[in-house]
């Protein structure tokens, strides 16, 4: 936008346009950071039946498992709230 040649009397529209961007951009950051909590909440609840599971099954020593059907390397495993897969909390 050339601002030399802005007329003042758009102010106002401008301004009005510039709440409703600003307004959409805040609903918008609201409801990703929503749908962020909720799939923080999923992850951590997953992680603790998986932990679970696999506790069931013995497979929860440090280090590899051959036994295990996930694949991993346990014990060394965090979810984003810290909690720790085949060890304690951290």
């Amino acid at each position: 936008m050339d601002f030399r040649n802005f007329d003042p009397r758009h102010t106002g529209e401008l301004l009005k346009h510039i709440d409703r961007q600003n307004e959409v951009l805040m609903e918008a950051y609201r409801s990703m950071f929503h749908e962020l909590r909720k799939l923080q909440v999923e992850e951590e609840m997953l992680m603790r039946k998986m932990h679970e599971v696999m506790s069931t099954h013995g497979l929860t020593k440090m280090g590899v498992s051959y036994g295990n059907p996930f694949g991993m390397v346990l014990g060394q495993l965090k979810t984003s709230q810290g909690f720790t897969l085949g060890g304690p909390t951290s």
